[in-house]
């Protein structure tokens, strides 16, 4: 975002430069914001309008930029926010609110959909154990073929298949909008 872009208030001086990073199969939100309004910049928070794949962002650090003054601020990105059930549209542009005293602004993100999709798998298989080993924790192994065990693995490609169909939904119907390009 440039800093000739006009926030909410028509306030300018705030360029922003952001990337969505996979660290260590960690989703951050990367900002490099610059300072050029002439003043002091405090009270940072930044949100992700809901999306399809329900991406939010945790708190900033609290931090102030002086006039002229660059700093990088790397913000978690967690998961389980509000969905926007439209699928989303190529290219993946996820849209960021970024206030602090000066006003709000609003800026496009470009995201790679691999990225979300390796975070979106793990997501699922995470909840998806928590839900079966919570609910099947009273149950009693069998040594004799082990069939609790037979039980979840079943279970478990289940949900993979169930997951995978999902995705080959969503790449379908991206690849169908870029055929259309």
């Amino acid at each position: 975002m440039n800093e000739t872009k006009p926030g909410q208030g028509g306030n300018k001086g705030v360029r922003v430069e952001a990337s969505i990073l996979n660290e260590n199969g960690k989703l951050a939100l990367g900002l490099r914001v610059r300072n050029l309004s002439g003043r002091p910049l405090s009270g940072f928070m930044a949100q992700i309008k809901p999306n399809y794949f329900g991406l939010t962002l945790e708190k900033i650090p609290e931090t102030t930029l002086n006039d002229q003054e660059s700093r990088e601020i790397k913000v978690n990105i967690g998961k389980g926010g509000n969905r926007d059930t439209n699928l989303p549209k190529p290219p993946l542009l996820l849209t960021v609110g970024f206030k602090n005293n000066l006003d709000i602004f609003y800026f496009d993100v470009p995201c790679m959909f691999h990225v979300l999709l390796v975070n979106y798998l793990t997501y699922c298989n995470v909840i998806f154990f928590r839900r079966n080993l919570v609910n099947c924790q009273h149950k009693t192994l069998n040594p004799i073929g082990n069939k609790f065990q037979t039980q979840m693995s079943l279970l478990l490609m289940f949900k993979i298949f169930q997951i995978l169909q999902e995705i080959l939904k969503v790449l379908r119907e991206f690849s169908e909008e870029i055929i259309s390009l």
